[in-house]
């Protein structure tokens, strides 16, 4: 009989990022993520697959990360970021190149404050690239008076620069050319603004390079973001265009391709396509027919590829200049990264299916080996279900079962909720690092993960029923599944938990001064007072989103979603999770969920971790929580330990 596969090897499994396709669709590179348990930390790794060959290479050290592979413009050369060599305790992002498979790769950048990201020229003879440069005046400040800041007023505002690649291996040679010998020492600053901040840039064959610019890095102002034409004069123009989110530009650059957020966007809203034609400036809007946000993945001819996600699968789609919409992914798949090549419209993308986990594939070739690795391991039989909310809404969720299910039993439930809340559950197995749900299988129980209001994948409408009715409207969601399972007869009704992180750790908190229906909760990152959270996080319009209203405007609605309104109807042991340096959900939100269910004598254990914001970022914190929940749901619905 195959085995779990347990939480440390399900830990170990590789991740997959950034599957970029050559140019000419003969080959691609990806970034593979894997964890390094001795350090205690990731290390990404850029390979290169061949086509021709059917072979795959290591590009990078498998000791330092490396990450963002771009192709030059002939498919010839692969630049990636990756760790400089240095002695260095700081160790910053330089900007590698690989001309073949074989030999070492060069690095051609020493910007002081490392590269944030970069995009090759399209004559590929040099690199655009984003660094941060410090701010000397506060540098200066810090050594006389030590360290302090003026919220919300000094940034670290980013830079464009150009590294000619000719310049960079003559430097690299110890040669100087006569004519570019006094910028060989320091690459070219293109553009810098005390009061502009650059979140995306595309280039242009015709010299113009496109900035899509905003206020500040700050993410109050992510939506005030517009788009600009830097001209080869170094001219900075205003486009008018603005609540833009993504753009990609045409082969021959006549066309731009954009997405743009609705009029005073809320976060729950469609975003649309839009068209600009670069020599008149004209735009058109596209009507796609779809009822989701849509994300670009790039040009093919006159066709724009783009994902969007349906229920509980991402598909790609391409659309022509008139609007045609066709599908290109195959049914059943879920594709999370696509990547087409201009040159023929061949792709390479990260996918799974229902019964498959996450590998990358060129067309539909698979590439890498997380299927082989897994293929011996028993993982949980997944099915989507269906149910109605007390207000007759359909939900649809994820139930998971072990191989040898009997339906004539009563199993242990354990609910499992998505953060976002504009996110989803998926059925593709092995998607989960917080919660260990095959271990959770293993051990006897089943398990539902809801795709409640306010979840993407659903449409617009569906997303925006949350609006005003935060935990409210979450908790029908979550409870009528569990009553719709009861009532199918195989789930003990006196053995219920449940589980969340972020906007599921909110839910999950709210469960638990809300509702006596559950014997054991976990609250991973979650929101226990909106006024708390409103005051201290870093998106503070999530909330004027949600609640339309501030605190002092509207204290009710702040009140009556608030789980700790309910505290003194606590009644269920409560594990706490939280990142102790976390800007998204201030940790005293952590706190106050803690001490009020102290002080009501409710079973309650609080884990804070060290030095973590608001998701782990070492294996070591995943492997931590999986196991604390582990170890949290098997005391108190099964009475054992693991």
């Amino acid at each position: 009989m195959a085995s779990c596969i347990s939480i440390e090897k399900m830990l170990s499994l590789p991740d997959y990022q950034s599957v970029r396709i050559s140019p000419n669709g003969k080959k691609v590179a990806y970034v593979e993520v894997r964890p390094n348990w001795k350090e205690n930390k990731y290390i990404k790794r850029v390979w290169i697959y061949d086509s021709e060959s059917g072979k795959k290479f290591p590009m990078t050290d498998p000791l330092k990360s490396s990450l963002s592979p771009a192709w030059s413009n002939d498919s010839k050369a692969l630049a990636f970021i990756s760790e400089e060599d240095t002695k260095e305790k700081e160790k910053k992002n330089q900007i590698y190149i690989k001309f073949d498979f074989f030999n070492p790769a060069l690095k051609i950048t020493d910007a002081p404050e490392g590269i944030d990201s970069f995009k090759w020229n399209p004559d590929d003879q040099g690199i655009y690239y984003i660094s941060t440069p410090k701010n000397e005046g506060i540098e200066k400040r810090n050594k006389e008076y030590g360290e302090f800041e003026f919220v919300d007023e000094e940034y670290s505002r980013n830079a464009l620069y150009y590294c000619s690649i000719d310049a960079a291996i003559e430097k690299i040679n110890g040669h100087f050319k006569t004519d570019y010998q006094e910028t060989s020492e320091k690459d070219k600053e293109i553009f810098r603004s005390e009061k502009l901040h650059i979140d995306n840039f595309l280039i242009t064959k015709k010299g113009d390079i496109l900035l899509a610019l905003l206020p500040s890095p700050n993410m109050e102002e992510r939506d005030e973001k517009k788009l600009y034409r830097l001209t080869r004069e170094g001219e900075l123009r205003e486009t008018g265009i603005d609540q833009i989110q993504d753009m990609t530009i045409s082969e021959n650059s006549d066309f731009l391709a954009i997405t743009r957020e609705k009029e005073n966007s809320k976060w729950f809203l469609n975003n649309y396509l839009e068209i600009i034609n670069l020599k008149t400036w004209e735009t058109t809007k596209i009507n796609t027919d779809i009822d989701e946000n849509i994300f670009l993945v790039g040009w093919y001819k006159d066709f724009i590829y783009f994902q969007w996600q349906d229920r509980t699968k991402f598909k790609t789609f391409r659309v022509n200049l008139k609007g045609k919409v066709e599908e290109v992914s195959t049914p059943g798949e879920n594709i999370l990264e696509c990547s087409i090549a201009i040159e023929n419209g061949v792709n390479a993308s990260i996918k799974s299916t229902k019964d498959t986990p996450t590998d990358i594939y060129f067309e539909n070739t698979r590439i890498t080996e997380k299927k082989e690795i897994t293929k011996d391991y028993s993982l949980p039989m997944k099915s989507i279900i269906k149910w109605k909310s007390s207000d007759n809404i359909e939900i649809e969720g994820i139930l998971s079962v072990p191989e040898n299910f009997d339906a004539t039993k009563k199993y242990p439930l354990l609910v499992i909720v998505h953060g976002g809340p504009t996110w989803a559950s998926f059925d593709y197995p092995l998607n989960n690092k917080i919660y260990p749900i095959e271990e959770f299988i293993s051990k006897g129980f089943i398990v539902l993960q809801p795709n409640y209001r306010g979840s993407s994948g659903y449409g617009e409408k569906f997303r925006k029923l949350n609006f005003r009715y935060l935990g409210l409207g979450d908790y029908d969601d979550v409870i009528s599944g569990v009553d719709f399972l009861i009532s199918e007869g195989f789930v003990n009704s006196e053995k219920v938990g449940i589980m969340g992180w972020s906007q599921g750790g909110y839910i999950s908190a709210f469960v638990s001064t809300f509702s006596k229906r559950f014997k054991a909760i976990s609250v991973g990152a979650g929101i226990s007072d909106w006024i708390s959270y409103y005051y201290a996080t870093d998106i503070h319009q999530f909330t004027r989103y949600y609640l339309d209203s501030t605190p002092w405007e509207d204290k009710e609605i702040y009140r009556i979603t608030s789980p700790m309104t309910y505290i003194k109807k606590a009644c269920t042991p409560v594990l706490i999770q939280h990142g102790e340096i976390d800007n998204r959900v201030p940790v005293n939100n952590a706190y106050k969920l803690y001490q009020g269910l102290r002080d009501m004598n409710i079973p309650v254990k609080f884990v804070l971790y060290k030095g973590m914001k608001h998701s782990p970022d070492k294996p070591g914190f995943y492997r931590a929580i999986a196991n604390q929940n582990l170890e949290w749901f098997c005391k108190y619905l099964k009475n054992t330990d693991v």
